[in-house]
């Protein structure tokens, strides 16, 4: 639609001479020839109105699309704003038209982004609203009932539609105040969808004159990227974590325990007899050994905890909550559930596997590093003592 009024006020400033040629056309509009500009037929013709030459320009869409009411609406307004020109004697009046039409279109572009937008001046009203602002944050309200609304009431009324709403709050008043450009912010709705913010404040000659936000729906995006991560922290045998996720998330257990004052136990397990399951009975068998641990640990695990696949035949469990006494338990479950594998009817083989653990007291954050390492000394003295598991 703009393409249209552009190329048909550039014939309306020529001579039908000079504008007889399509592409000559379409090159003053733009300054160069754009791609697929043939769908456009152009019929010139010269005529005289009050004894000046106008060239007058018909437009076809050859791709029979339906134009919107407001594109209509653009058009009728166009052709009166020609009229009142050619009519005008005062030119400051055909400067007023041209200046207010230029703002609809600049409307009606801004309108038609798949970007939601939202303009606030220095005073934080709304001075401008489009749809898909609407759309994307779920406003059942026109856009333009928003106008003259206070920005920072909006902000609160919204709050509750983002997960950590007292953070996104606290995040819109400082970059308020701040007045520098924040771009690519991620926000989470509690929605499950993924939206990404930019800010801009805008000044004039140095004058704060308000500010403008931009909001594009990043769920896609986010999803994927979120997917590839799960994937990246997934030992891809037995589906739980591997060694990155385990280090990432158990970090983030090692906070919370220091933030409450709660113990904090890593587990280290290693598999007896893989290598001799492997040599015997194939590797099919060696990783179906190393899929039933892995489940096996899970179902004694609670929902706080994490398991994982850190090596070959190495695992680690990090209990969260947990003190020396606990985890005992939790080990005692876990080789009880080992054991029943020796004895279930139809099993060609038995899994079994050394176990060792270290706590942390509940004073400041534990060194993840050090805990694993006290765990690894463990198990290794528990499989020194163990007596050889036949196959």
């Amino acid at each position: 639609m703009q393409r249209t009024v552009r190329m048909a006020a550039v014939a309306l400033n020529a001579t039908a001479a000079e504008i007889r040629n399509e592409e000559d056309v379409l090159l003053a509009s733009y300054g160069e020839l754009p791609t697929g500009y043939k769908r456009w037929a152009l019929y010139v013709s010269e005529v005289r109105v009050r004894g000046r030459r106008v060239a007058m320009l018909r437009i076809f869409d050859r791709s029979y699309r339906v134009w919107s009411q407001a594109e209509q609406d653009l058009l009728d307004d166009f052709a009166a704003l020609v009229s009142e020109d050619l009519e005008a004697d005062d030119s400051e009046t055909a400067k007023d038209a041209y200046r207010s039409l230029e703002t609809r279109r600049l409307g009606i572009l801004v309108n038609s982004l798949h970007e939601a937008v939202l303009l606030v001046d220095a005073s934080r009203s709304i001075r401008y609203v489009n749809d898909a602002f609407c759309q994307m944050m779920g406003i059942k309200t026109p856009a333009a009932a928003l106008i003259g609304k206070n920005y920072t009431g909006a902000a609160e009324e919204a709050m509750e539609d983002y997960v950590d709403s007292e953070k996104y709050l606290h995040a819109v008043e400082r970059i308020l105040v701040e007045r520098r450009p924040a771009l690519r912010h991620i926000l989470r709705r509690v929605d499950d969808r993924w939206l990404e913010r930019d800010y801009r404040p805008i000044f004039h000659h140095g004058q704060y004159e308000g500010h403008l936000w931009v909001y594009r729906d990043v769920t896609a995006r986010e999803c994927a990227r979120l997917e590839l991560e799960f994937l990246g922290e997934r030992d891809e045998l037995t589906g739980i974590l591997n060694r990155r996720g385990f280090c990432r998330m158990a970090e983030v257990r090692a906070r919370d325990a220091a933030r409450y004052g709660r113990h904090l136990t890593i587990v280290a397990a290693d598999l007896d007899q893989l290598r001799g399951i492997n040599r015997r009975l194939g590797r099919e068998a060696g990783d179906q050994a190393l899929i039933e641990f892995a489940e096996l640990a899970t179902e004694v695990a609670r929902g706080s905890d994490l398991v994982a696949r850190i090596g070959g035949d190495e695992f680690a469990m990090l209990l969260f909550g947990c003190d020396e006494q606990s985890a005992s338990v939790f080990i005692e479950r876990l080789q009880e559930r080992l054991a029943r594998t020796h004895y279930a009817k139809g099993r060609i083989f038995g899994i079994s596997a050394s176990l060792g653990c270290a706590t942390t007291v509940p004073q400041g954050q534990p060194v993840l590093d050090d805990l694993l390492e006290a765990a690894d000394q463990e198990m290794h003295a528990q499989k020194g003592q163990r007596r050889p598991v036949s196959v």
